[in-house]
């Protein structure tokens, strides 16, 4: 039963890394049974971490007239990165958004793989003629931001809705 345990952990990394499938999917795919597997939770963690479950992605966004606003999961590392990162490209691509608002109320956490995701769609948005801002900034942050240099390209606000009124006063 080990060698079964870790064959899974090997099999789903492989898949996960490359396709990016949802973990129950490949659970099954890998078994091809359809009823519920025991598995112990150091399976379960490692398939967090490379899917994204739990608490380490619950970044939520919603548009208002072409503007993305993209409100940040508690840890923005490169755990969520890519995953953060595809969802936000998507959806740019998808709705023609003009302008990404990253909302940091809940953010407690973010590494230079934030810094990445950051940096990486005011490049994409910017070649569209768009913009990129920060709202609700703490001081941790805050802190990353300005040792980062973020702030001389992006913008920062107090709120959500002090960045809708700037930008839509721009436009």
């Amino acid at each position: 039963m080990e060698q079964f345990f870790y064959t899974i952990i090997y099999w789903v990394k492989k898949i996960i890394v490359k396709t990016k499938y949802n973990i129950f999917l490949i659970l099954k795919k890998i078994t091809n049974k359809k009823r519920k597997l025991e598995i112990n939770g150091e399976f379960i963690k490692i398939c967090k971490i490379f899917t994204g479950g739990g608490n380490l992605v619950s970044t939520q966004c919603k548009i208002v007239k072409r503007n993305l606003i993209v409100n940040v999961s508690e840890e923005l590392d490169h755990h969520n990165a890519e995953i953060i990162r595809d969802k936000i490209d998507k959806l740019i691509i998808k709705h023609n958004i003009k302008c990404v608002i990253f909302d940091f109320s809940n953010t407690k956490f973010m590494d230079s793989s934030g810094i990445g995701v950051i940096m990486g769609r005011y490049k994409n948005i910017k070649n569209m003629g768009g913009n990129v801002v920060v709202t609700n900034v703490n001081t941790r942050m805050d802190r990353i931001f300005k040792l980062s240099g973020l702030y001389r390209i992006i913008n920062s606000y107090d709120g959500v809705d002090q960045a809708l009124k700037d930008i839509s006063n721009i436009s």
